[in-house]
């Protein structure tokens, strides 16, 4: 008995240390999409089964999308497709919202905080395919005030036109 408690105890201290990741500020994001699931319909049988990581391929061709999270992390909309939803739950790896606004038959945004940053896994739900597709990338927050601020220092053309 005491050999099992002893053999666990790194593990319950594993548990104990873990921080649940704090719910997204308010703000603007950019989630620069670096996978593209292939044929994940074919890989699950519900809309909500985890698509195995072996489905997502490297993207072709760079493309991002703009996330809006606002109400204390509890609403997100996705732009320009104004896809929206709300936070569905949040567990030791990140957030899950539940897409409900914009899609046919609903859709899933998971932001997993991992070592090397948050990555979002966007999964579009089917009418007769449990999946439509899923797609997943890096998600930075945008700096307003940065933006702003370059705005004011770009270079801008005098009076005389040069």
């Amino acid at each position: 008995m005491n050999r099992i408690i002893l053999l666990l105890l790194p593990l319950l201290a594993s548990f104990a240390n873990a921080a649940d990741p704090k719910p997204p500020k308010d703000g603007e994001y950019t989630f620069k999409i670096t996978h593209v699931a292939h044929e994940p319909s074919a890989a699950v049988r519900f809309p909500h089964s985890p698509i195995p990581d072996k489905v997502y391929k490297p993207a072709k061709e760079e493309k991002a999308l703009s996330i809006r999270i606002t109400k204390k992390g509890k609403e997100i909309l996705i732009l320009p497709q104004g896809v929206s939803g709300n936070l569905e739950k949040t567990n030791a790896n990140g957030q899950v919202y539940q897409l409900s606004e914009g899609l046919f038959a609903g859709g899933r945004l998971t932001l997993d905080h991992t070592k090397k940053g948050v990555i979002a896994t966007y999964t579009i739900f089917g009418s007769g395919l449990p999946v439509i597709s899923s797609v997943r990338g890096s998600v930075s927050h945008v700096d307003k005030k940065a933006e702003q601020d370059a705005d004011k220092q770009a270079v801008r053309p005098t009076a005389s036109g040069q």
